[in-house]
């Protein structure tokens, strides 16, 4: 009896301890990058050799297509330890602007109805660091008030018509979890 017990209570911490992460492509963005990469493929998404031969040591590209759109996606590691910090899909739609703010805000939503309840709680502000205009979510675990990571939703206009009513847009989403280099580190790597 015991032992079912001890069990039964590793598996609620093992779960909790899991959950407490954030999701990309429906895997926790979180471990290392071998098992990351087995947990994607299982769900379908596909490495692309070519382009990650083409990308700096720690990063690693992903065939993908959301809600039918082909986009450009890629994870992020560190080299020392191989644990996944940074996942990114990117966009370019072509829709009217009308079609466009309703994808951005689908994407908001889903954000926080997935981060704003139960073991997680969600702060957004506006991102004060970009040029282009961005949404930024903080994630934050409701246990023990630990911030696991955040969001960005970066939109630009690409070339957009009045006339028409039609454009393309690109839209990029970064997902970072709580290992990842601040803003201040990563803005230090490139200048």
């Amino acid at each position: 009896m015991k032992r079912a017990i001890l069990i039964l209570t590793t598996l609620i911490i093992t779960f909790s301890v899991s959950a407490q992460t954030i999701t990309y492509l429906g895997v926790p963005l979180s471990g290392n990058i071998n098992e990351f990469t087995k947990k994607l493929a299982f769900k379908g998404t596909k490495v692309n050799k070519a382009i990650s031969n083409q990308l700096e040591d720690g990063a690693i590209a992903f065939d993908v297509t959301l809600f039918s759109y082909p986009c450009f996606g890629y994870v992020e590691y560190n080299t020392s330890t191989r644990n996944v910090f940074e996942g990114v899909l990117m966009f370019q739609i072509s829709s009217t602007l009308k079609e466009f703010t309703d994808f951005v805000d689908y994407w908001s939503n889903q954000i926080n109805d997935k981060y704003s309840k139960g073991i997680f709680t969600c702060d957004y502000e506006e991102d004060e660091y970009n040029s282009l205009p961005a949404d930024h979510y903080t994630i934050y675990s409701t246990s023990n008030n630990k911030r696991i990571g955040d969001i960005y939703l970066y939109m630009k206009i690409v070339e957009y018509s009045k006339a028409s009513d039609r454009g393309k847009f690109m839209f990029h989403v970064m997902y970072l979890n709580n290992e990842a280099p601040s803003f201040e580190e990563q803005m230090k790597d490139l200048y």
